[in-house]
């Protein structure tokens, strides 16, 4: 069985919904679109920092247009997730972003894409951020957690993992921190 950690929130209230068909993680929808955009301009603000602030209507105007979205949605969406980010980047030295993770626990693969992922080698401490601009209805603890556990694979000499959840529409982040045996005992 294949499991999507963006899927765990359901999952661990309905585990049947495991076994449903396919699942379209690219859904055209709105909301979703909203929520693409606001993550590529991130993408790209975060892996050039010294263009932060210097974000003008050109950079929105472009992603309302390929994403068919009005741009004052963007861009309130977009300044929101800005100011979030400048809330938390101090524990993102040489951020790396969109990271694809996997892990194989013995008939369950678990999957996943970090948002932003960095690894504090003087603390040993995995840092691992996930964006949700959407309005939320669940827990994404599980979702993070499963995160933290594939990123544990990728840094084997990391003792803990710290997890932050940014809901943007919110304008709150949720941070919590892990050792290795906990993330272990939960999956």
């Amino acid at each position: 069985v294949k499991v999507r950690a963006s899927r765990l929130p359901l999952a661990m209230v309905c585990p049947a919904s495991l076994q449903a068909a396919e699942y379209d993680l690219n859904s055209d929808s709105e909301p979703a679109r909203l929520g693409t955009a606001v993550h590529e301009m991130l993408a790209t603000r975060i892996a050039s920092p010294d263009v932060l602030g210097q974000l003008g209507d050109e950079a929105f105007e472009q992603l309302a247009v390929k994403y068919t979205l009005p741009m004052d949605d963007i861009r309130a969406l977009s300044l929101r997730a800005l100011r979030l980010w400048r809330e938390v980047e101090q524990w993102f030295e040489s951020p790396e972003l969109e990271v694809s993770l996997a892990k194989d626990l013995g008939g369950v693969e678990l999957t996943g894409h970090v948002d932003v992922l960095s690894y504090q080698e003087q603390s040993r401490t995995v840092h691992v951020n996930d964006h949700k601009t959407g309005f939320l209805d669940s827990d994404h603890s599980d979702q993070v957690r499963a995160y933290g556990l594939m990123a544990l694979d990728r840094f084997p000499e990391a003792d803990r993992v710290h997890t932050c959840i940014t809901r943007v529409r919110d304008y709150v982040t949720d941070h919590a921190t892990y050792t290795r045996m906990e993330l272990v005992g939960w999956s």
